[in-house]
């Protein structure tokens, strides 16, 4: 298999070291931006629906060596061959269970990793994000404006944002 540095490359996302424990597990990599932190994992359907619990254990060590704080998010992503049918209500419940990442399964069909992991729109997603984030911040630097809103501009969603702003939580300077 070949590395996905490629990808992470173009979308700011950095790559962590794997230990052979976790190439053992199916983890193809792992990658950190400010955003967050996304484990690929490479296996086929069933062996996603029998070491899910592993690899998310796994996450949650990746989380705390990098300082992943609790502001920030965490995927594991399963990219496999095909999603057989009699597989699908396992999966389900699989991707339905978010207590630790959310988890997204990709069928790869055709494709090389590196397109599925593309075509997932998660990295590139996020460097747009990262991108409009800067601008945000760029704008209010040196403006008055409370710091947990500044924070909260760059990493949280805008529903999060307006229902502080509802509940008073934001304080002046």
């Amino acid at each position: 298999m070949k590395e996905a540095a490629p990808i992470v490359d173009l979308t700011q996302w950095k790559p962590l070291d794997l230990n052979q424990a976790k190439k053992d597990l199916g983890f193809y990599g792992v990658y950190v931006s400010f955003f967050g932190v996304v484990g690929v994992v490479v296996t086929d359907i069933r062996q996603v629906i029998a070491c899910w619990m592993d690899c998310q254990a796994a996450m949650i060590e990746f989380n705390k060596t990098n300082q992943n704080k609790s502001e920030k998010d965490s995927y594991l992503i399963f990219i496999v061959p095909t999603i057989h049918e009699d597989c699908a209500q396992d999966l389900e419940a699989v991707l339905s269970d978010t207590y630790v990442c959310r988890k997204i399964c990709i069928e790869r069909g055709s494709r090389s990793i590196a397109d599925a992991i593309r075509d997932c729109g998660l990295m590139a997603f996020h460097e747009t994000r990262h991108t409009k984030n800067a601008d945000i911040l760029n704008e209010i630097i040196g403006k008055e404006f409370p710091q947990d809103l500044i924070k909260d501009l760059i990493g949280r969603s805008p529903e999060t944002i307006i229902q502080k702003i509802i509940s008073g939580q934001y304080k002046s300077k």
